[in-house]
């Protein structure tokens, strides 16, 4: 877990990995019990949480996967009390659906949920397809519109400043809070520490996408990145949008026409996901629409020969993803965009190094590979605890 403190009044921000903090799987017998902790692991998922020591309360980022273990790890180990969830978009891996724990949960145990206004139906949908939302539960999910200040720790306490950047969806947030000495910005999967989310997702739009990155670029430099998955090759949990701007290769991009040879556009939606988000097919997201990123691209050795078989049933898929974990050699490489990214530098005319594959122990150890016990980043007091 890592601690960032640099605000006045109490407040701090910790960052959580899945696997890690929250939807941990320990054995072969509980990735069995657990598929979808094993499919958290893969994700990869940072969450966080804001915390304001003066009223000894949270809010979570992202809150999904393990709703309950986020609640008990604010407790037992942060000593706070979560009172909802803020969400970047709606994708399942962030806000949850009918089965993956996520906003809905955080309803029913009395919290209050934040989403950008153009995810809100999707989220909506996604979480209680099939029934219908009570008026206590529509009034805990607060629609965020561009440039809002929020206040979710409530009045009195820190103010975030939302900032709709459409591309990976509709309805992407970011979130931005701090002072002059540094801010924090909460990228969800607009930005991550080298590549930027997908937009042949069946949500995406690449022309939205090249814009919201620009809008990012125009902030402070001392402005800090906190992802929402952890898919930097060299375990970067954060890094200095000054820094981005220069090894971050989508944002030295100069027109949309070039992001279209590195990341595609929405015109390379496969067309069977095309159809689910627009409702024209009755598949779940569960078996069809891994947004971020699919098995088949997981799931590959060295050669890109995928493990994944389409037509092993539901349960051997899962085992098979346990497997994968566990007891087999792993790529270890940047899903999303950034698996796209590394074979077209050049055509951009510019050079990254290869692909890292890393063993089972090494994974398993990762967090030891980028340990670290105090840094200051951008005015803000970061801390590996």
């Amino acid at each position: 877990m890592v601690k960032i403190a640099a605000w006045e009044n109490g407040i701090e921000l910790y960052q959580l990995l899945s696997g890690i903090e929250y939807a941990t799987v320990k054995t072969m017998e509980e990735a069995k019990a657990r598929p979808m902790f094993v499919s958290a692991i893969q994700m990869k998922n940072f969450i966080y949480i804001l915390v304001d020591r003066t009223k000894n309360i949270g809010v979570a980022v992202d809150a999904c996967w393990d709703v309950d273990g986020i609640y008990k790890h604010a407790k037992d180990v942060i000593g706070v009390n979560l009172i909802g969830s803020i969400y970047t978009h709606f994708h399942l891996d962030h806000a949850g659906n009918l089965r993956i724990p996520g906003l809905k949960d955080i309803l029913s145990k009395g919290g209050t949920t934040w989403i950008g206004e153009n995810d809100y139906e999707r989220a909506v949908k996604g979480n209680f397809q099939g029934s219908k939302i009570g008026n206590d539960y529509a009034t805990k999910i607060v629609k965020v519109a561009d440039q809002e200040m929020i206040r979710p720790l409530g009045e009195g306490s820190v103010s975030l400043l939302s900032l709709n950047t459409p591309g990976h969806t509709p309805g992407s947030m970011c979130f931005m809070f701090g002072n002059d000495k540094g801010y924090a910005l909460l990228t969800g999967d607009t930005l991550f520490i080298d590549s930027c989310g997908r937009v042949d997702n069946g949500t995406g739009n690449v022309q939205k996408m090249f814009d919201s990155l620009q809008k990012i670029k125009s902030l402070q430099d001392n402005t800090v990145i906190f992802p929402a998955h952890n898919y930097d090759e060299k375990q970067r949990r954060y890094i200095v949008l000054g820094e981005a701007k220069q090894t971050n290769l989508l944002l030295r991009l100069e027109n949309v026409d070039q992001m279209k040879l590195v990341i595609g556009s929405e015109e390379d939606t496969d067309p069977k996901t095309a159809k689910l988000h627009k409702g024209e097919t009755s598949a779940s997201f569960w078996d069809e629409c891994l947004p971020c990123p699919p098995l088949s691209t997981v799931a590959a050795d060295k050669n890109n020969n995928s493990y994944y078989n389409k037509n092993e049933d539901e349960e051997n898929k899962r085992i098979m993803m346990s497997n994968l974990i566990f007891q087999k050699p792993f790529p270890y490489r940047c899903e999303c965009a950034n698996f796209i990214t590394r074979r077209t530098w050049k055509k951009v005319g510019m050079e990254k190094g290869a692909t890292k594959y890393l063993s089972n122990n090494e994974i398993q150890n990762m967090e030891n590979l980028s340990a670290f016990h105090s840094k200051v980043e951008g005015g803000m007091a970061i801390t590996r605890l």
